[in-house]
């Protein structure tokens, strides 16, 4: 994959990991907040229970920090780096998970109970999308606060029969993580030869296959674009038609294979003094039509006089023949249509040829 295609893959990824997180921290707010309120029902009612504090503290510091994160990645959406608030959205996601994980060491303390642990575990799994460090990182330090919590924090036994549920979820998290990565990974794959491949045909169907200048269909698509145009008011539009005087004989001499080639090498030699706005098509046979926005008349008569030096000084590699060309030269006209504007290209070029060709000719003021 190349650096293009990375960066537009990382940040297919983070819209991804955004928007799930929207929902998923407003999710966690929700029942944390159904959960807080449940502790205080109890409390009222006098139903206090064992570590009730610390109960209360999670529940009440997992609202808070989801409602928190949520609001501050929404401010920061369009102000830094996307891979900066991916990173944030992931810190975010490891404080959610850890807190499940303390809650989950709380519901253990009489008898062990895995539910907040795989719920976190799962659910970072299926939200966030990230590299491999990152999941195990988080998930071995859940698996370390979960006994540190119990044993430590509580004052409960370590039972290493009783990691191995927890292991085992752990181990499957990540599998399901890195398995949808990897299948996201594909589907992008195929979607970036899905559109190279569609890039290639459009430039086939617009393209001359011989000299790989634009067509005809190109050249009156373009036309008909420009033509319709606001600006087409206010900015000049050149044309130049041009045609190989004699190519004939180049055919008859060498033959067509041979004369195909010199065609490549007048494609060439038209392409070189043009700028990216300019539209270089293969009309019909040795005729070319040049189009150059933004010149008028006289800057589209130099471009052509500059085209009719460089192919009456090339020494061709294909045939042992001079080669020349005829140029007719005119600039677009308020009235013109696509037809109109060829017409009188071709009428200036008729023009030069008469005149004894390897002659630029244009229309009088």
């Amino acid at each position: 994959m190349n650096t293009e295609a990375r960066e537009s893959y990382l940040e297919n990824r983070f819209q991804d990991n955004y928007m799930l997180f929207c929902k998923a921290a407003l999710f966690a707010a929700f029942f944390s907040a159904l959960f807080t309120i449940r502790n205080l029902l109890s409390l009222y009612d006098g139903e206090e229970g064992d570590h009730y504090a610390y109960y209360f503290t999670a529940f009440l510091f997992l609202m808070a920090s989801s409602l928190f994160s949520r609001l501050l990645v929404s401010l920061l959406v369009n102000s830094i780096e996307s891979k900066s608030l991916d990173d944030l959205i992931f810190v975010t996601y490891g404080f959610i998970f850890l807190n499940l994980v303390v809650l989950s060491a709380l519901d253990s303390y009489q008898g062990l109970d895995f539910t907040g642990y795989i719920f976190g575990c799962l659910g970072l799994a299926f939200v966030y999308r990230g590299e491999l460090i990152r999941f195990s990182v988080v998930l071995v330090l859940g698996f370390l606060l979960f006994w540190c919590v119990l044993v430590l924090g509580l004052g409960g036994d370590f039972n290493l029969l009783g990691s191995l549920p927890i292991l085992a979820f752990t181990c499957f998290a990540l599998y399901v993580s890195q398995s949808r990565e990897k299948a996201r990974y594909a589907i992008f794959e195929v979607s970036q030869q899905l559109e190279e491949s569609n890039r290639r045909l459009q430039e086939e169907v617009i393209r001359d296959p011989l000299t790989s200048v634009y067509n005809r269909a190109y050249l009156s698509d373009f036309l008909n674009r420009e033509l319709r145009s606001d600006r087409r008011k206010d900015i000049p539009l050149g044309l130049i038609v041009c045609d190989v005087d004699d190519f004939k004989c180049v055919n008859d001499l060498f033959g067509h294979h041979c004369g195909d080639k010199v065609l490549g090498e007048v494609a060439a030699l038209l392409a070189l003094p043009l700028r990216n706005t300019d539209v270089l098509v293969r009309y019909d046979g040795e005729e070319f039509v040049i189009l150059l926005p933004g010149l008028d008349v006289e800057g589209t008569r130099l471009i052509a006089e500059q085209l009719r030096q460089l192919i009456s000084l090339h020494d061709s590699a294909v045939v042992e023949h001079s080669l020349t060309a005829s140029f007719g030269v005119v600039e677009c006209r308020a009235a013109d249509t696509a037809d109109s504007l060829l017409q009188r290209g071709y009428q200036c070029l008729s023009y030069a040829q008469v005149a004894g060709k390897n002659q630029c000719c244009h229309e009088p003021d």
